[in-house]
């Protein structure tokens, strides 16, 4: 792997039960979780230092311009989150070494059966129009997230939320949830102005924000840039940085030499073919971690020619993942054998897969029906990520017998077919998850999201679904550690999809910008930056 040395993940998290006897904290409150679920141990960060006197203004170059600022109605992941985190907050946050801390909610309790968690609000909070953030809001809000039908992910398990008193709310959920702290970290359960909104409507918020978070919109310049200003009245304390705005540009390779000549401060997305270039600059930061994005080969299991599992075996057989890496990847990426993102906890190191053997896997595709082979189309979207590694499976596959016809399609096509119809026979995907728990990937493969609600390989098995149930229920620890690592061999076993590479985030930054860290789920937060002397 070119430059990039082997990352060992040591994730940890804390999902405690009521303390009904000591009192919450505001630093350590009571049920908080403390844990790392995100902190490799070889990785490239930003350099770190004393902050300058004088602090100017920070340039954010963006790929993608959002087109909805509404965080209830942002769907996928990457941009858009990046810059409504400058904006909004939710109850609870992801912090840069993949902790969740309170955060609108001050502490909170974890009910004994895990089916409610009753939340202490902070009452120092304000959105960017002055007016305090209360409870109704948070209600409000929560409701709001679950109607909007954009965050079933995170919002799924929810019963309903009711207001105790003004600083006091508590959620009921439909059964026990251990992972519903981080739920309530992600940007589809930010909180929001129940006032601004029934004023102004749904279509006002999504091009005129207004949360609780260290930044409010200052201007909005389409196709051009987002400008943002510290808002004085932060409840955590007014940023370092008054200054910063999102700069949009589309190509990657020109971002880089903005990013060289000063037009920018730090950017996403950096090419591979670009990062050499950085590393040799001295007046620039590459920073990298792993992403909470999967590469993978993926069947319909459902219908079609890999309704066979001998033939989705075969695949397996056929595959060189290193050889993947090492051309679509230019080596930036780490072979992946398990379904669970290597960042995740319950992720099995070591993780065992069948050897290459495309004799064996001959053999199988006559056993299916095909002993003259047969050919396959595959959509796959118009884009190096994914066409790259597509032309690779399409070389590995045709010794035994699988010949692949790439389709090439624009990715609103793409997901259409393969994302909510699962109308295709094999696909290249790269998966992402938003929220740092084995269960947002687990999900994926849950029997009653088939058929377009999140299922996007068919998956139907008694097992993997009882697997998938269990580990919503267990508590962090070797049960739910070793709950997980059966539902992985399941999914192996049953060559439900096959797993190559974990992507890296690779970011660029200038070298005197301070607090800069990859976020394996792009959470990125220009507060924490600071210009350093």
């Amino acid at each position: 792997m070119k430059k990039i040395l082997s990352l060992i993940l040591s994730i940890g998290m804390l999902l405690s039960l009521c303390a009904c006897g000591d009192t919450p904290s505001s630093e350590n409150p009571v049920g908080s979780t403390s844990t790392t679920t995100n902190t490799p141990n070889n990785f490239n960060t930003g350099a770190e230092g004393e902050a300058a006197a004088e602090q100017t203004e920070i340039r954010f170059r963006l790929k993608t311009e959002p087109n909805t600022m509404d965080p209830h109605k942002t769907s996928g992941t990457g941009d858009p989150q990046v810059i409504q985190y400058q904006m909004y907050e939710s109850l609870f946050r992801e912090e840069k070494d993949g902790t969740i801390v309170p955060a609108l909610a001050e502490s909170y309790e974890l009910a004994k059966d895990s089916t409610s968690i009753t939340l202490h609000l902070r009452t120092n909070v304000f959105f960017h129009d002055n007016s305090p953030m209360t409870a109704d809001d948070v209600v409000f809000s929560i409701n709001r997230a679950i109607e909007t039908g954009y965050n079933s992910a995170y919002v799924g398990a929810i019963d309903h939320v009711e207001k105790v008193d003004e600083s006091t709310v508590i959620i009921y959920l439909k059964y026990a949830y251990a992972p519903i702290t981080t739920c309530l970290s992600t940007l589809s359960t930010a909180i929001v102005s129940k006032e601004y909104v029934e004023k102004n409507g749904d279509d006002y918020l999504a091009r005129n924000p207004l949360g609780t978070g260290p930044y409010k919109l200052e201007q909005w310049v389409s196709g051009e840039k987002i400008i943002f200003k510290a808002y004085e009245k932060y409840w955590r304390g007014e940023a370092t940085v008054k200054d910063a705005s999102i700069i949009f540009i589309s190509d990657n390779t020109a971002a880089a030499i903005a990013l060289e000549t000063g037009d920018i401060d730090i950017m996403t997305n950096l090419s591979t073919a670009d990062i050499s270039t950085i590393e040799e600059n001295p007046d620039l930061a590459f920073i990298t971690g792993p992403a909470a994005s999967m590469l993978l080969v993926t069947f319909n299991n459902a219908s079609g020619i890999f309704a066979d599992a001998r033939m989705r075996e075969a695949v397996y057989l056929c595959i060189d993942r290193q050889a993947i890496v090492d051309v679509a990847a230019d080596g930036y990426g780490e072979v992946q054998t398990s379904v669970l993102d290597s960042v995740l906890v319950e992720c099995p190191k070591d993780f065992e897969v069948p050897a290459m053997d495309v004799e064996r896997a001959k053999l199988l595709v006559a056993e299916a029906g095909y002993p003259k082979g047969v050919t396959i189309k595959m959509p796959t979207i118009d884009n190096g990520t994914y066409s790259k590694p597509a032309t690779l499976l399409k070389e590995q596959l045709a010794p035994c017998g699988i010949n692949i016809e790439i389709e090439l399609m624009e990715r609103a096509a793409w997901d259409d077919v393969v994302i909510y119809n699962t109308n295709y026979e094999i696909a290249i995907w790269a998966l992402p998850i938003t929220a740092l728990d084995s269960d947002f990937c687990a999900s994926k493969f849950y029997s009653e999201n088939c058929n377009g609600q999140g299922n996007f390989s068919n998956c139907n098995n008694e097992d993997i679904d009882a697997y998938i149930l269990e580990g919503r229920f267990l508590p962090l620890g070797e049960e739910r550690t070793a709950n997980y690592l059966k539902f992985c061999e399941a999914i192996r076993d049953n060559y439900v999809v096959c797993p190559i590479y974990t992507n890296m985030r690779s970011n660029a930054a200038n070298a005197k910008l301070g607090g800069v860290y990859p976020s394996a789920t792009l959470h990125m937060y220009i507060y924490d930056y600071y210009w350093m002397k």
